[in-house]
């Protein structure tokens, strides 16, 4: 190591016995350490070395602020109190102290003997309330040098603290007359680099020379000094609160630009008690910003540590990848108060923001010659002066109100004076209150085509006159500022560190606000540390202030007007009181996890909704967890469940759930009175059994009750019971449905559950049932004992057996509509009222029944056979009439359509169409499955197929924000027998719809380019082409495309989907897609959530290429979900980002119902899972288990049959609009034998052209941004070649060669002898790095360049000063002419139109970078609050 260059001592160091520290927090990044060595001549013992540093800056204050000499009075804060200790040299919390030791018989050092290094430590000072200690190394005689080193915080055995700080090294002359040797260093401390100085600070050669007095010649010591200033550290024993009555606010991940601002409006004494007044007490703790800002001053103002921003940020609307983006400061200001004064208007506190910050300037043009004169008065938020160019605040007001000149080609319209000379400028009428001004220390660099950062000196005062730039001064109230805030930024235009500087109080007692701490600071390093440039080397070039916040003298007492308690609204403070309380009491509960076991519970309402032949899902039982203490006994467990369900204790009864395991089905072990024993390896499931406490008999009630089924008290559980659950299997719906739980004594038989059965199912009293059991060997099988008691069935261990139950007689059918309903709800009640609604009698269920009193019943008149099915016409019929509506198929049809086998299709099929045929398939409203007598429909097949079902999302490919439809089918389905499903759910016949695979995308997102937007000829349900028009001068490049709808019928302003589902066109695209996909009652919320959902999905499974409709086989390819997916943390990892009223899993339930809301769900909203196009875990009782998501299967409606489009020719295009820019991808179809001019012709069915057009097309060859060649319009498209008519833009590599169709510009029509048209295209330094889209400019033989020029830049519509840089060259593949931009060459056109191939042709190049002037860096996004 050099002699003066500082560094870390080697792991070596000692350890002193000083107590250490405990420490928490987080780690800072290290900053760049700086040192230098300076030997100070004039320097002595007894003028202090802060003395001597601050000499700089009292010159510049005494030069530019003269009369600032801030009071030494305490700062006057309603926040401090007694809290606040004074602030000296001797305190603890001090930014600066002097460390000293004495080193004694240091002349042993130096003696021969001494072979290896000698280190010691001595003194002990308190600095930022850590330990500063100094650390000495004897080297040997054969180094010959003295190490001197400053210790920070070394016996902590925290990791995590940090603490940056200067000291300057002082060896001291303990002779007169005789100089100290000093140097200097700068570091940040951390555990790993606790200690930092100089390996050789002097050589023993000068340090044992008498003549410059370091050896006391009493004692042989050396005398060691470091004067110390440092920060406030991070991640130590450090209280804001205690030290500065200030708290700091918690950093996300890159909030710091956040807390900043925050602060510095909270310091804001008026505007923080105009956010208390808001009325927030109907807000939605979520979502409203109003209420997260109180909650953040309030913390600020009461709370004893740092404040969270989190639930801030959340009501911006912000997902958690907000918080680790880089944002503007200032940006940020005009957002966040722009939103406050919205929410402001219509409240006793709408004019604070105005009042505050709002000042007013007059913009002016006035003429030089004539009388004529524009004004116009704006008002203001903040001012942004120009760094680059001024040195002084003052300089930098100049330049804005400075006047401009209009002249020569800049003249000003005066009207009816016609051009004139005038000049241009603004004048300030008033100065708000509080003025907020940015200093512009980022801009665009032109030759570094990015932003830059500009670190350039920028001084600017304490006080601030700004008399000489109103409009009208008044002399006797004058507008002077003090400066209240400097908010600084450290680090470039990629990123950085905000902090702030305050002067709470005016008093000139600055604060330094560093994220989570808080400390105090010198008005030299919040104002003079702060002004940027090198010319001072202890200034960081890369850290300077960014923003400045001054106030009005005159408005000092306004605007720092105390904020008490008593200003607080008593509502607002007891709603924050009680969030307090409750996290506090979430903290004291996470301390005493260690004594705490977790419980799962399940409840019978978990088992609803399952179609399955298990009783439920595991892996997607919800994670419903109970704390309970270690060792808890029986009764202890019982109260604590019922407690959180809110029941009675004597109702509820526990039992072990047991899930399946391997041959042994799901069962219930009865709870005994020995107490629970933890094992961190055992979950402990429980199934709650309510019951009620009166004592009738289940079997004898005819009340179903939803929490159980048995209405025994807890006194008789203690005979032989037995508990059962059971399903009801219908093979007319091809569902299986819970229908609760049943007890049993043990001397009953099975025979008794069947009038329990019959009612719950909502089936006739005398109707035969059949029981199955669950068979480990054979899956399902019959019980044929029905008689045999129970106790000699089944052991009194096996509890929670599932039963299953059908109709006796399969012939004997059910309305379907009324299966429906049986299914879904049940008990007699339900099932009447539903069947009344829908016009079908409850007894009315079979063919010939017979019913209670013996009489046989009709069935009702409402239903009929349809191919073999009974369905309700009703459901058919239009409801105003009775026609029969030939595209809506019953819900029982569609779901056995999509879920039988493919082995019970065939036997449904039609005989005019076999799988895999060609010939026109049958129509969904003929197609349906006929119940089929005997064994394949019956429970056993459903158990076998249900196995081999899968769930996919049927989505339009036209629709960027369709969601899709989520069906469950079975994966061996036909083509034709796909198609007949989706056409059923699609109101269209399974003819007119095309099928794509998706495609999976891994590691990045999909191309942009992968899935055409508009398609021909697709785009009706009729046989007439109507596709959607694409506007041509749509700038957002979204195409408004036919995606099915058919507005036939619709009335105006409706539009009618393909699903049935008649809109008002008033709606956004969201709620059309919500409705749409299923969800017809959403919010708005929600139908964001969902698009949002809908666009993930399609960047992760975008469409692919389209399946033949004559693929042989099974559809089993495309149904698969992919094995292979990344991971969906977005939508799991936050739940409370979909709103308010939802629970997280690790949501206790006690805690939950004390906090007064009972009725929150538990579950994770899944369903949105199912559309994101990627995994997603669950969280259950048995851990995370990862769900592949829905295979994605595009289809699009066709305006013609699939089996003629299949026999047409493809032809993939990009259409260019008049402006240069894309604004459609289109697939057209034409015939086999088609021409370009029929491509063209089709085109234009497809696009909408400007009135004031050509309205004629051509048809381009474009290859790596260059055009080729333009196509003949009577060339057949047979002799392109099918890469270029058809590119695989789904392959990982782009296409070579591409389609561009554009329309043709006025000027280029009709063409004279002596004009051409050539081809123009854009690169950058090399000539094959072209890029942008090329275009076509006319040309004519003798004509100048210059203008050619003109014409290219009138049609790029390019700035005359940007123009000036581009260079154009002649161009061949082979060589490149540049044509001079000093002389005005003449065109020739024969060096364009000579004979050659249509890659050879020479074009016209034009060198320039691209036009991109990013105003975010490539981590950044505009700033928003969405609420």
């Amino acid at each position: 190591m050099s002699q003066n260059k500082p560094g870390k001592l080697s792991p070596a160091t000692p350890k002193n016995t000083m107590s250490p520290l405990n420490r928490n927090g987080g780690q800072r990044t290290l900053e760049n350490e700086e040192a230098m060595e300076v030997e100070q001549t004039g320097y002595t013992q007894d003028m202090p070395a802060d003395d001597v540093e601050d000499d700089r800056f009292r010159a510049w204050l005494s030069a530019n602020v003269g009369v600032h000499n801030p009071p030494s009075t305490e700062a006057h804060c309603e926040q401090t109190g007694d809290m606040m200790e004074d602030y000296d040299d001797e305190d603890e919390a001090s930014a600066t102290g002097l460390v000293e030791a004495r080193f004694e018989n240091v002349s042993r050092y130096k003696l021969p003997h001494c072979k290896t290094d000698t280190r010691t430590c001595g003194g002990g000072t308190m600095i930022r309330c850590l330990p500063w200690k100094i650390l000495v190394i004897f080297h040997p005689p054969e180094s010959g040098s003295l190490g001197f080193f400053v210790q920070c915080n070394a016996d902590s055995d925290s990791q995590t603290w940090s603490c940056s700080a200067k000291a300057t090294l002082i060896l001291v002359a303990q002779r007169p007359n005789c100089k100290n040797k000093e140097m200097k260093i700068q570091h940040t401390f951390t555990h790993k680099e606790n200690d930092w100085g100089f390996q050789s600070f002097i050589s023993y050669e000068e340090l044992f020379n008498p003549e410059r007095g370091f050896i006391s010649p009493t004692d042989d010591s050396i005398l060691l000094q470091a004067r110390v200033k440092a920060d406030a550290p991070h991640g130590a024993d450090w209280d804001s609160k205690r030290h500065t009555g200030f708290v700091g606010l918690k950093n996300q991940g890159a909030t710091c630009y956040l807390n900043s601002l925050l602060q510095a409006l909270y310091c804001t004494n008026k505007l923080r008690r105009a956010v208390f007044l808001m009325p927030t007490e109907s807000d939605d703790a979520q979502t409203s910003v109003p209420l997260a800002l109180q909650r953040v001053f309030y913390e600020l103002q009461f709370s004893d540590r740092a404040v969270g921003t989190k639930k801030l940020t959340r009501s911006f609307g912000w997902a958690t990848l907000d918080s680790f983006m880089q944002h503007d400061a200032q940006e940020l200001c005009r957002v966040l108060l722009d939103n406050l004064e919205n929410k402001m208007k219509g409240t006793s506190v709408e004019d604070v923001i105005p009042g505050l910050f709002c000042g007013k300037m007059l913009s002016y043009i006035r003429c030089l010659n004539v009388p004529y004169e524009s004004k116009r008065e704006e008002n203001f938020y903040d001012i942004q002066l120009k760094v680059n160019g001024n040195r002084t605040i003052y300089e930098a007001f100049a330049e804005y109100v400075a006047k401009e000149t209009l002249t020569q080609d800049n003249k000003y319209d005066a009207g009816e004076y016609g051009l004139q000379e005038a000049e241009k400028g603004v004048s300030f009428i008033r100065f708000p209150p509080v003025l907020y001004l940015q200093l512009m220390r980022f801009q665009y660099d032109f030759v570094a085509d990015t932003n830059v950062k500009i670190n350039d000196r920028f001084e600017f005062m304490y006080t601030l006159h700004l008399d000489n730039f109103l409009l009208h001064p008044d002399p006797g109230n004058p507008t002077t500022y003090f400066l209240h805030a400097v908010l600084v930024h450290s680090g470039d235009n990629h990123g950085g560190h905000y902090v702030v500087y305050i002067n709470p109080a005016g008093n000139g007692v600055w604060y330094q606000f560093d994220d989570d701490v808080v400390s105090r600071c010198s008005a030299r390093d919040a104002i003079y540390m702060n002004f940027g440039g090198t010319e001072d080397p202890e200034m960081r070039p890369c850290t300077n202030a960014y923003m400045l916040v001054y106030i009005a003298e005159s408005a000092r007492a306004d605007v720092l007007c105390p904020v008490s308690r008593c200003d607080i609204p008593e509502s607002l403070r007891e709603r924050f009181i009680e969030e307090q309380n409750l996290e506090e009491a979430k903290r004291l509960d996470k301390e005493r996890g260690h004594l705490y076991m977790v419980i799962y519970l399940l409840l019978e309402e978990d088992f609803y909704g399952w179609q399955g032949p298990e009783l439920c899902c595991q892996e997607q039982l919800p994670s419903r967890m109970l704390r309970v203490p270690k060792q808890t006994t029986r009764t202890q467990l019982v109260e604590a469940v019922a407690k959180s369900l809110n029941h009675p204790t004597e109702s509820i009864r526990l039992w072990h759930f047991r899930p399946r395991r391997k041959n042994i089905p799901i069962h219930l072990v009865e709870l005994n009175d020995n107490p629970l024993q933890y094992t961190p390896k055992d979950i402990h499931i429980f199934f709650v059994q309510c019951c009620s406490t009166s004592s009738t008999s289940m079997l004898n009630s005819s009340t179903f009750l939803r929490f159980g089924s048995s209405n025994a008290p807890e006194s008789e559980h203690a005979s032989d019971k037995r508990l059962f659950f059971v399903k009801f299997f219908d093979p007319f719906a091809w569902s299986m449905t819970f229908c609760g739980h049943v007890e049993l004594s043990g001397d009953e038989c099975l025979s008794a559950l069947e009038p329990v059965l019959r009612e719950r199912a909502g089936l006739p009293v005398n109707c035969p049932l059949i029981l199955y059991q669950d068979d480990p060997k054979m899956t399902v099988s019959e019980i044929l004992q029905l008689r045999v008691p129970i106790s000699k069935l089944y052991k009194r261990e096996h509890q929670g057996l599932l039963i299953y139950f059908q109709v006796k007689q399969p012939q004997t059918q059910l309305p379907p509509a009324l299966s429906i309903l049986a299914s879904a709800e049940f008990g007699k009640e339900t099932v009447n009222s539903s069947s009344e609604e829908t016009g079908i009698a409850a007894s009315g269920i079979t063919d010939t029944i017979e019913s209670t009193d013996g009489t046989t019943v009709k069935p009702s008149s409402t239903t009929e056979a349809v191919n073999g099915i009974q369905v309700n016409r009703r459901l058919l019929c239009d409801t105003g009439s009775n026609k029969l509506m030939t595209n809506v198929i019953d819900p029982i049809v569609l779901h056995r359509m999509a879920a039988l086998p493919i082995t019970l299709n065939a036997k449904c099929l039609s005989p005019t169409i076999s799988p895999g045929s060609v010939t026109k398939p049958v129509s969904p409203t003929l197609h349906s499955h006929a119940m089929v007598p005997g064994d394949s429909l019956s429970i056993q097949s459903y158990v076998a197929s249900h196995i081999h079902q899968v769930d996919i999302l049927l989505v339009d490919k036209l629709r960027p924000l369709d969601s899709g439809i989520l069906l469950r089918v079975a994966a061996d389905l036909t083509y034709w027998e796909f198609a007949n499903v989706a056409a059923a759910h699609l109101s269209t016949t399974n003819d007119r719809l095309q099928f794509f695979r998706s495609q999976q995308i891994l590691g990045g997102a999909a191309n942009t380019v992968t899935a055409p937007i508009s398609v021909s000829p697709l785009g009706t349900t009729t046989t007439e082409l109507n596709a959607s028009p694409v506007g041509s001068d749509l700038s957002a490049g979204v195409v408004a495309s036919n995606t099915g709808v058919s507005a036939d019928n619709s009335g105006p302003g409706l539009t009618t989907l393909g699903t049935n589902v008649t809109l008002d066109s008033a709606l956004s695209p969201q709620a059309i897609a919500a409705r749409a996909s299923g969800f017809p009652n959403t919010s708005a919320y929600m139908n964001n959530l969902l698009t949002a959902a809908a666009t993930q999905g399609l960047a992760q499974e975008p469409p692919g290429a389209a399946i033949p409709s004559t693929h042989p086989g099974s559809m089993q390819d495309f149904f698969l979900p992919f094995s292979v997916s990344p991971a969906n943390s977005a939508w799991v990892s936050e739940a409370s980002g979909l709103g308010a009223g939802f629970v997280t899993s690790g949501t206790n339930l006690a805690s939950a119902t004390a906090a007064g809301t009972p009725g929150l769900p538990d579950r994770f909203p899944a369903p949105l899972n199912r559309y994101c196009g990627v995994k997603t875990v669950a969280r259950s009782p048995f851990g995370p288990v990862t769900f592949p998501p829905p295979r994605r299967v595009y289809y699009a409606h066709l305006a013609i049959r699939i089996d003629e489009l299949e026999t047409m020719r493809q032809v993939r295009v990009v259409y260019v609009g008049p402006k240069l820019s894309t604004k459609a991808e289109l697939l057209l179809s034409v015939p086999q034998s088609g021409l370009v001019m029929d491509l063209l012709k089709e085109a234009s069915r497809h696009l909408s052209l400007l009135p004031d057009g050509s309205g004629q097309l051509r048809l381009f060859e474009v290859s790596a941004n260059r055009i080729i060649q333009e196509f003949p319009s009577n060339l057949k498209l047979s002799s392109i070649t099918q890469s270029t008519l058809l590119p695989q833009t789904c392959v990982a590599n782009p296409p070579v060669h591409s389609l561009r169709i554009e329309e043709i510009p006025l000027d280029e029509l009709n063409l004279k002898p002596d004009e051409t048209v050539v081809y123009v295209s854009h690169f950058d330094k090399e000539l094959h790095e072209t890029f942008g889209i090329p275009f076509t400019v006319r040309i004519r033989d003798g004509e100048h360049y210059s203008a050619v020029r003109e014409r290219i830049r009138r049609r790029l519509e390019v700035p005359e000063k940007e123009f000036e840089r581009w260079r154009f060259l002649v161009m061949s593949p082979s060589d490149a002419t540049y044509i001079p931009n000093d002389e005005d060459t003449v065109v020739r056109t024969k060096v364009f139109t000579q004979p050659c191939a249509p890659e050879y042709r020479p074009w016209l190049g034009i060198e320039h970078k691209p036009s991109k002037r990013p105003r975010y860096a490539p981590n950044e996004k505009p700033i928003k609050i969405h609420n």
